[in-house]
């Protein structure tokens, strides 16, 4: 999993909440495939119980996004249809839960699983 230190993304529009990657962010995580990113997810026993997940933590503002890099949800715990958590940023744990973030990526629109962070204010 790469690390990598917060980022501001401005959302590309008043209105359009969707981001562009920075070019100074690097390569972008995760396999684009048919214009999506998944989760990264390892299951245990035979009820395929969800053991780890991983993926972008982003925390929200009111003009744009937070990208603390790829995250790995601690604890993760069913919550109607997404999953809850903590995740670990600067060796403080935030609570998180699943999401999905539009970003454009090398000109095309991808929609990305996230864990959006609730504060790390």
């Amino acid at each position: 999993m790469k690390k990598m230190p917060p980022v501001y993304v401005p959302y590309v529009e008043k209105n359009d909440h969707s981001v562009r990657w920075p070019e100074d962010a690097g390569e972008f995580p995760g396999e684009i495939v048919d214009g999506k990113v998944h989760f990264v997810m390892e299951t245990q026993g035979v009820w395929n119980q969800i053991r780890k997940i991983s993926a972008l933590a982003v925390e929200k503002s009111e003009d744009g996004i937070i990208i603390h890099g790829e995250r790995s949800l601690l604890n993760p715990t069913p919550s109607g249809y997404d999953m809850e958590g903590y995740v670990s940023i600067s060796g403080k744990k935030f609570s998180a839960f699943t999401s999905s973030q539009m970003f454009h990526v090398k000109g095309e629109l991808v929609d990305v699983a996230i864990f959006y962070i609730r504060s790390s204010k």
